[in-house]
């Protein structure tokens, strides 16, 4: 049985500070929702490769995350700030 992950809302995300700006270098932290246990996401939708928890943002604040079920995501910008 081949098991696929999906995309998260877009694929390639962007994430954005309060201002509209791209969030470069900031961090996205994955959790099994209501809870603190990591969970995992994916850079394929093979899950063949698994990305950093937290998924590290490049300098434009975007991300390829692939994903299996709900999460709880936690943002942070590039200092820690939630």
């Amino acid at each position: 049985m081949t098991v696929s992950a999906n995309l998260l809302p877009n694929g390639k995300q962007q994430f954005l500070d309060g201002d509209g700006n791209p969030l470069g270098g900031g961090k996205v932290f994955f959790y099994v929702p209501g809870t603190t246990t990591p969970k995992d996401t994916w850079q394929d939708d093979a899950k063949a490769s698994l990305n950093t928890n937290p998924v590290l943002l490049d300098a434009n604040g975007e991300a390829i995350i692939f994903g299996d079920g709900v999460y709880r995501q936690v943002l942070q910008d590039a200092f820690g700030t939630t």
